[in-house]
């Protein structure tokens, strides 16, 4: 798999090939794997360098990345592979070479599934908790939530009585200033969302209050 890669793909490094929404329209990595045009300009090309992986297109099991860079940068990163990794993950790299071919078809059910899982989640959250600020994404697969009041370490801690295990904010913001923040994913199933936002505290749990802060970290 990785003589293959490098050998039709140059920019490949060590793992698995290429980053899927970045490669050249026409080039050997796009027609093998049926990707779309890198959108860079030619001028740039020279010095972008852009990592990726299946974690979340596919499955995080198999642990395989890559990096898309100028071919004298793959050398030196290969060198330096060579010199520090303790080896590869040869079952990961061929369950990877037989997901690539596949990978458009499975990275359309995946995104039709977190569309509606996001859509859902923020359904349930509307109707359980009206007051909590939660904006649509783009992309990714967690929600950026703002609490009413309080501050989410605080109910993160309250949560985990009821057995819900959020995530707060500030310990994703380096400024420290998104304390009324919680990091909410919406991988599990529909019915496990709903569970776990019925079992989400109610404002009552907040005993500190303070106004919210419009911060907003990007």
């Amino acid at each position: 798999m990785i003589a293959e890669s490098q050998r039709r793909c140059p920019l490949a490094l060590g793992k698995v090939a290429v980053e899927p929404h970045l490669s050249a329209q026409g080039d050997a990595c796009a027609e093998l794997f049926g990707l779309a045009p890198l959108g860079v300009a030619d001028r740039l090309r020279e010095r972008v360098i852009s990592v990726g992986s299946l974690s979340k297109t596919v499955w995080a099991g198999p642990r395989i990345g890559w990096v898309r860079a100028p071919g004298p940068v793959i050398a030196r990163l290969g060198r330096l592979l060579a010199v520090h990794d303790l080896g590869g993950n040869i079952p990961g790299q061929l369950a990877a070479a037989g997901l690539l071919p596949r990978l458009g078809p499975l990275s359309q059910r995946r995104a039709a599934e977190l569309k509606a899982r996001h859509d859902h989640l923020r359904a349930e959250l509307a109707r359980h908790l009206p007051d909590w600020h939660a904006p649509p994404v783009q992309d990714g697969q967690t929600l950026w939530v703002r609490l009413p009041h309080g501050d989410a370490t605080s109910f993160a801690q309250a949560a985990l009585r009821d057995r819900v295990a959020v995530l707060p904010g500030n310990g994703l913001d380096a400024s420290g200033r998104s304390g009324e923040y919680l990091r909410l994913h919406f991988l599990a199933s529909p019915g496990d969302l709903t569970e776990a936002t019925r079992r989400s505290p109610g404002p009552g749990a907040l005993t500190t209050r303070k106004p919210a802060s419009a911060h907003q970290p990007r």
